[in-house]
């Protein structure tokens, strides 16, 4: 008998909370502690997963678990996570190690009316192109973590009603970030783009002339 490993915090995922005529499912990497302890996916009260969904189908927040089932239910979409366990100290998604991964094709095969397949975040996106291929016939909402941004604010003003960003963006980053997020659902009337010393774009859309600094060279290159 081999030694025992103390050191190993093995966690497990929940079943997929998913329906009939589903048409969105969202993947995460692996349900956090306080989730596991509750046994109810983002279950975490400084969790941003529902506050984010209620500001795209702009609804009020659900106040608890079953009324979270029914919004779910309400808006065709299912949740599931990559990982049916891995070994993960915490709640970061850094930690995770030796993930086994959950079923997502047979999933996918039982619920053909799914055509959307949106990441949680970077790991949930990497570790399903890790484990499986992009089906053609599904669009795929790759991550762009700035996007959540502009839904955690909007989420948090009241009234809900179209709004107006003005964004520090020198080469337009968290910008396009703010385009994607309207194109999700999010009800933006127009954006401001400020800039200081950082100006690429708009020097760009001047001159015809986009200049990159090659942090490695120190020097700039001009494309």
């Amino acid at each position: 008998m081999g030694p025992l490993n103390f050191n190993s915090h093995r966690s497990h995922s929940f079943p997929p909370l998913i329906y009939e005529d589903v048409e969105i499912l969202i993947l995460g990497s692996l349900p956090g502690k306080k989730s596991i302890e509750l046994k109810e996916y983002y279950g975490h009260p400084r969790n941003r997963m529902w506050k984010i969904l209620c500001a795209i189908t702009n609804c009020d927040l659900p106040t608890d678990y079953a009324s979270k089932k029914i919004f779910l239910q309400k808006n065709k979409i299912g949740l599931w996570d990559v990982a049916s366990s891995a070994e993960r100290k915490g709640s970061l998604d850094s930690n995770i190690k030796k993930e086994t991964p959950n079923d997502v094709d047979n999933l996918l095969i039982n619920y053909p009316s799914i055509n959307v397949i949106g990441f949680n975040g970077k790991k949930s996106e990497s570790m399903y192109k890790k484990f499986f291929k992009l089906n053609r016939s599904i669009k795929f909402s790759l991550t762009n973590s700035k996007t959540f941004y502009y839904f955690n604010a909007y989420s948090q003003s009241s009234p809900k009603l179209p709004v107006i960003f003005s964004v520090p963006s020198g080469n337009f980053g968290n910008l396009t970030a703010g385009i994607f997020s309207k194109f999700m659902g999010l009800p933006v009337e127009k954006f401001v783009a400020s800039t200081n010393l950082n100006d690429t774009v708009p020097r760009y859309m001047q001159t015809g002339i986009y200049i990159i600094y090659l942090w490695k060279y120190r020097t700039f290159l001009r494309v």
